[in-house]
């Protein structure tokens, strides 16, 4: 699936192997790995193509037939994989924690001079 969606957005936007390996600091084999399915790109290569032909991670994966993406989500997309190292969903619950922490230390740092 991500090799097919791959190779489709190469040639929709005439891009060639080596030129996206170019943008990916990889070689022109491992696209072609990729595309053939024989390996998977790390996350940070995933979300790295998907930035490049500016379309969602979900999408490359196959877990969403729309190519299109708003640039709130690629933003949310991008928080997520910075915060979590993955690109799985993350539950309201967990992300509620997160701001709950992120107040904390706010006030934390703020006592402490640090902000």
């Amino acid at each position: 699936m991500l090799g097919d969606k791959l190779r489709e957005l190469r040639k929709k936007n005439h891009v060639t192997q080596a030129k996206l390996a170019n943008y990916l600091n990889l070689d022109a084999s491992s696209v072609a790995k990729y595309e053939s399915g024989k390996v998977t790109p790390s996350p940070d290569v995933l979300l790295k193509i998907a930035q490049y032909f500016d379309v969602s991670v979900d999408y490359l994966l196959g877990k969403d037939s729309d190519s299109n993406r708003s640039q709130e989500d690629a933003e949310l997309e991008k928080f997520q994989f910075a915060l979590f190292g993955t690109h799985e969903e993350i539950t309201d619950e967990i992300m509620e924690d997160v701001k709950a922490y992120a107040r904390f230390k706010l006030e934390q740092w703020k006592k402490q001079g640090k902000i």
